[in-house]
């Protein structure tokens, strides 16, 4: 899909990749960067510029003590957040059984009235009676 001059994107099922390597070497090394990024050996065989230029820029910053400093702050805020998301939705999870359980009782409550007016009491004497 062409977005216009500067950007160009591809979509390629990397399982299914392997039918497309014979039509371009540049596409065959983009899908052994995305499937073996972290072997070397398997990298040296990369001939696309632009392959290798990420390869490189992957490498340096994985050697640079910031960069991974700065990599594990963000898996941390991450998790974080994911832990914090899951905990909020434990609390509205039981918020709300809490409130189904209200509910049910009011609704019981209200069905008994009914059941004792139908027997000739007054919505009153049943409403004292139920509490």
């Amino acid at each position: 899909m062409r977005l216009g001059r500067e950007i160009e994107i591809n979509i390629v099922e990397l399982r299914k990749a392997d039918r497309l390597i014979e039509k371009s070497t540049e596409l065959r090394d983009w899908i052994t960067f995305f499937q073996h990024w972290n072997e070397e050996k398997a990298m040296a065989n990369a001939t696309s510029a632009s392959v290798r230029n990420t390869y490189h820029r992957l490498e340096a910053l994985s050697t640079d003590p910031e960069a991974k400093r700065l990599a594990a702050v963000r898996e941390r805020a991450l998790h974080d957040e994911a832990t914090y998301l899951h905990e909020a939705e434990q609390r509205g999870e039981q918020r709300g059984k809490e409130e189904g359980r209200q509910e049910g009782r009011q609704e019981e409550r209200e069905e008994n009235i009914r059941k004792l007016v139908a027997t000739g009491m007054t919505e009153q004497q049943a409403r004292a009676i139920l509490g």
